[in-house]
């Protein structure tokens, strides 16, 4: 019996201390205003900690043990627990928000990296990696007559085309200027020809102060084991490229067995 006191009261005093060191942080991270920067970024988090804090007050006051100072440290430590998670989730907000093209909402190079991150071992067996990148025609000439405002105006309209035309599966992404590219993850070459070319046709936007609008499509295909998405990307850009060398608004396909053999290419109007 002795040796359970002896335990029970070891644990409390580790408790206290614990509850101690706690406090002092968290004292030390409002004199340092951390708290003003959190809470103007997070607001709705903090209307919910104030609301639960005032919930646990009024109930430390009307109800039981209202002057057992052990509750009250448990509330320091319940609002402290309370920020830390909203520190946590704010530091996933601006994650996230570092991950996608503030214009478009899509991702970025950046989101695009961390995304294809998690997939780039090799699969157990081979399987089609298609991919598609996206060159607004045009887009300079509108940028320079009709201003940012105009560009920015045309870029969104297009990442709602292309979000449009695509599966929940695949991910979609601004990679820069008036650029996109389309990740297709199981698609086989006759499925992202068609895609291809309903993004090729859905492109011819209605002119902008009569500038015309199109797109300039890029498309590959490979069939592998090895997920090496910069590789094919590149492979997609020399296709564009190609496209708007042909004469713009139209489709460069091409299929591949591995990454260096070709097996079929197609253009397409």
């Amino acid at each position: 019996m002795f040796r359970l006191f002896v335990g029970l009261a070891s644990i409390q005093f580790a408790l206290q201390n614990f509850l101690n060191r706690c406090m002092r942080r968290a004292r030390q991270m409002i004199s340092r205003g951390w708290t003003s920067e959190f809470m103007q970024k997070n607001k709705e988090i903090v209307v919910v900690a104030a609301l639960l804090f005032a919930i646990h007050v009024y109930e430390l006051w009307a109800g039981r043990d209202h002057a057992d100072w052990w509750n009250f440290a448990h509330l320091e430590l319940f609002l402290l627990l309370t920020l830390i998670c909203g520190a946590a989730l704010s530091y996933k907000r601006q994650q996230d928000e570092s991950n996608r093209d503030f214009l478009t909402g899509l991702l970025n190079r950046r989101g695009l990296d961390q995304r294809l991150g998690k997939h780039r071992m090799p699969f157990l067996r081979r399987k089609w990696i298609s991919i598609i990148t996206i060159d607004v025609d045009n887009f300079k000439a509108v940028n320079d007559n009709l201003g940012h405002h105009a560009g920015d105006t045309l870029l969104r309209d297009v990442s709602g085309v292309l979000g449009g035309l695509v599966r929940k599966t695949d991910v979609v992404v601004r990679t820069g200027g008036d650029e996109f590219a389309v990740i297709l993850q199981n698609a086989s070459p006759d499925f992202c020809w068609r895609i291809a070319r309903r993004i090729q046709r859905a492109g011819r936007l209605p002119p902008v102060s009569g500038i015309a609008i199109s797109f300039s499509v890029g498309a590959v295909s490979v069939w592998t084991r090895r997920p090496q998405y910069e590789k094919f990307m590149r492979h997609a850009d020399v296709l564009l490229y190609e496209a708007k060398r042909l004469g713009r608004d139209r489709v460069v396909f091409k299929v591949l067995h591995g990454v260096a053999q070709l097996n079929a290419t197609a253009v397409g109007t």
